[in-house]
């Protein structure tokens, strides 16, 4: 599946490896943790990524690029600052937000639509977690 796939859930999985698929999953309800990360809406983007038996894989290499979308009720979330929108993910009880030194997370604006735009990561571990946006 090399290459880029777009879904409607609002998000693209780019470079995944070859023999490999997005596997969507339901939606799912988490609590909100004792993290610092503060999540924006629930529920969030649920998905997995499966080998051509159906069995999860969480190792990449190389890694795999994610980008989620963000719209204008995103936007209006963290007042219209948005280097205050972090984009984060479930995982062991709590949210833990991607980071540019762990995941090398960044934020491109749309350049025709203002109030929109995505967070790119890249991704060589993955342990099925739920993706979100928060502040």
């Amino acid at each position: 599946m090399a290459g880029k796939r777009i879904f409607r859930r609002g998000f693209e999985v780019e470079n995944l490896s070859d023999g490999l698929e997005v596997r969507i999953k339901p939606y799912a309800r988490t609590g909100r943790g004792d993290s610092k990360f503060r999540p924006l809406e629930d529920p969030f983007i649920n998905f997995d990524i499966v080998d051509e038996d159906g069995t999860p894989v969480t190792v990449f290499d190389p890694p795999f690029t994610l980008r989620v979308f963000y719209d204008r009720f995103h936007f209006n979330a963290v007042g219209g600052d948005v280097d205050r929108l972090k984009l984060g993910f479930w995982q062991n009880g709590q949210w833990n937000e991607f980071t540019e030194a762990e995941h090398n997370f960044y934020i491109t604006e749309d350049p025709n639509y203002p109030v929109t735009g995505y967070g790119t990561v890249n991704i060589s571990e993955w342990s099925d977690p739920m993706v979100g946006w928060g502040n």
